[in-house]
């Protein structure tokens, strides 16, 4: 479970599992793509991804082999929305 915050050094929030894990980020990316995610960037440790979420907002999310997510939103309930739908995708995707 993690827990959403905003990001001191960008507008956004940031997720950090606890306890940690590490994200087979193939598998995730693979996860992302068939549900509909554009991926902007695969550096391998790294994901960058966007999608609309309901309201209609399209988000950017950060995705790190750590686990670690960064959702670029100053919107909080964007980032939630945006967040509750990536989590059981990374939770498949952990080792």
């Amino acid at each position: 479970m993690a827990l959403l915050k905003p990001c001191s050094t960008s507008a956004g929030f940031t997720a950090t599992p606890d306890p940690p894990q590490r994200i087979d980020m193939g598998r995730l990316k693979q996860a992302l793509t068939a549900d509909g995610y554009a991926v902007v960037v695969d550096a391998k440790i790294i994901l960058i991804v966007r999608k609309a979420i309901p309201a209609g907002t399209l988000v950017e999310t950060s995705l790190y082999d750590n686990g670690k997510v960064l959702v670029k939103t100053t919107d909080r309930a964007a980032a939630e929305a945006a967040y509750a739908e990536l989590q059981p995708r990374l939770d498949q995707a952990a080792r």
